[in-house]
């Protein structure tokens, strides 16, 4: 019973570690199609898809949106946005997806952010788990909406759950010609 009890202990810290990831997207990362431990497929929306640590380069994202292609980035465990992700581009509207699959937080640190200079972004943040937008990071939308969501979607929040969303940085969705939402 002893050894089943230590080997079940063990399988599930392996597993624990197995699936963690850890994507960051930071001036330091992989510019390109892929990089280490992550890639990109499809057209519109281009998913950016990790399987492993990876630090990715936000011209990567940046690419995506002014092109006005729609972008969704996904990790089965945390991301950490720590640079700034523009969209530059005038086309009318576009939308980038953070999707963290595997209960991981989702952070939007001090020099982090997301901001459209023109047209409209929808900024949408998912995980099970929590967002935290720091301090100094801001997220601007132009006129999109701004969800963060921060447990599973058809579920209800309960109390003792483990979902949380923190903001103590800017969220500004207003534009000068047409609405936006938080």
């Amino acid at each position: 019973m002893q050894r089943m009890l230590i080997a079940l202990i063990f399988l599930l810290l392996v597993n624990g570690v197995a699936t963690s990831q850890t994507l960051t997207i930071s001036n330091s990362g992989n510019r390109g199609k892929r990089g280490v431990n992550w890639n990109t497929r499809g057209k519109n929306p281009v998913y950016i898809e990790t399987s492993g640590d990876a630090v990715i380069h936000p011209s990567v994202i940046e690419e995506c949106l002014n092109k006005n292609i729609n972008v969704t980035i996904s990790s089965q465990g945390n991301i950490f946005i720590d640079a700034l992700i523009q969209r530059s581009s005038l086309n009318d509207h576009g939308k980038i997806t953070f999707l963290s699959k595997n209960s991981g937080s989702i952070e939007i640190l001090d020099q982090g952010g997301v901001y459209a200079h023109t047209g409209l972004l929808d900024v949408f943040f998912k995980t099970s788990h929590t967002i935290i937008v720091h301090k100094k990071a801001r997220i601007v939308s132009g006129g999109g909406v701004i969800r963060l969501q921060s447990f599973a979607a058809g579920t209800r929040e309960r109390a003792g759950a483990r979902s949380r969303v923190d903001v103590f940085g800017e969220l500004n969705s207003s534009a000068t010609s047409k609405g936006g939402g938080l």
